[in-house]
């Protein structure tokens, strides 16, 4: 059965290991490609890429699903260690992110801007979101949402604990309670509320705890859930995303704090639960590889933007143009090989290797 379980659960992460990648790129696409004239004067890829900010919440409901799974049974058992935990997420998200923040900083030093002392602090132990100010970062815009990710690890233990404890029926209420409230606080407050609170992690704390307690069920009733057919489930996928999409489209519903959550949920449950088509083809090496480089490519996307607009404004060249986004993309793509190869896998292997730290 232990045999059974590791490979199903090598089949459920290789699945889902590329489609960080497709996120990781949307969202890039949706920060630096909608300034692409080309690209934004298309309506088209104007319309698909400026939902590229929903990424965000794909990749928490995604991360609460994939920890669930990974800890559920050590929890079952009550052998949870939280040092162990903490430092093994510690290893996973944070050379990365120091290397990223570091380039940023390089980058606000070349063009002559002060940094703000609290500022850097906030930024460099991962806690500006956690200030109700309106900023979401203040050097590396796309790492607030690893300040809300971080809010995220301290809150598992405790959100795992209960899991195990409760069946199926709460953990389902629990997860819709919560995202029900989340959404009608979060569209009930004024719009300056709305723009200073839409980075705060208690905002898209639901969308965690939805991939969490998704997860555990997910690990509880897996078979019954192998056993039906994957277009039922397909089904229910799109029933879902149209009610969602025309609830959202009538009523004028801000999405920024997981609206789509409960979507990516069923989605990742299509996703893992296919053994034959999905599976044949991301399970091979590069599409595993692309997804595992998606981090670098996602922490790294600002501040090789940054550089990318410098080399340009050195040689005239035009960074609304096509060109300059597909060689940005490339270096882009490149550089997250390297980062991963020799800061995030390196300095992950000797973080959890060390300890003490």
């Amino acid at each position: 059965m232990n045999r059974n379980r590791m490979k199903n659960k090598a089949t459920i992460l290789s699945n889902i290991t590329f489609f960080r990648f497709v996120a990781a790129l949307w969202i890039v696409v949706y920060h630096f490609g909608l300034k692409v004239t080309a690209i934004h004067d298309n309506h088209l890829s104007n319309s698909i890429f400026k939902n590229g900010f929903q990424a965000v919440s794909f990749f928490y409901v995604l991360s609460g699903f994939i920890m669930a799974y990974i800890y559920y049974t050590v929890s079952l058992e009550n052998k949870f260690n939280v040092w162990k935990y903490l430092k093994a997420r510690f290893a996973r998200i944070y050379p990365a992110y120091f290397f990223a923040f570091a380039l940023s900083l390089l980058v606000y030093s070349y063009w002559g801007n002060k940094l703000n002392f609290i500022n850097v602090l906030s930024e460099l132990f991962c806690l500006t979101t956690w200030r109700i100010d309106g900023m979401s970062s203040y050097y590396n815009y796309p790492d607030w949402s690893i300040s809300v990710e971080f809010f995220f690890y301290l809150c598992f233990p405790i959100v795992i604990k209960w899991g195990v404890k409760l069946n199926s029926t709460i953990l389902s209420l629990i997860t819709f309670i919560l995202w029900i409230i989340t959404q009608l606080y979060y569209n009930s407050i004024p719009v300056h509320y709305q723009k200073t609170l839409e980075y705060f992690p208690l905002l898209h704390l639901s969308s965690f705890i939805l991939g969490v307690y998704g997860g555990i069920i997910y690990f509880k009733f897996s078979e019954q859930i192998l056993s039906v057919s994957k277009w039922k489930v397909a089904v229910l996928t799109f029933t879902i995303f149209c009610v969602l999409y025309l609830f959202q489209f009538f009523t004028n519903t801000k999405e920024n704090v997981g609206f789509y959550s409960p979507l990516f949920l069923l989605l990742i449950i299509l996703l893992v639960t296919d053994k034959y088509y999905l599976a044949r083809f991301f399970s091979t090496r590069i599409a595993d590889f692309l997804g595992d480089i998606s981090y670098s490519l996602y922490i790294f996307q600002y501040p090789v933007y940054l550089f990318s607009k410098i080399i340009s404004d050195k040689i005239n060249f035009n960074v609304d143009s096509v060109t300059f986004f597909m060689a940005y993309l490339a270096a882009l793509v490149a550089i997250s090989v390297l980062t991963y190869t020799f800061i995030e896998k390196p300095f992950r292997k000797f973080i959890l290797q060390t300890k003490r730290i």
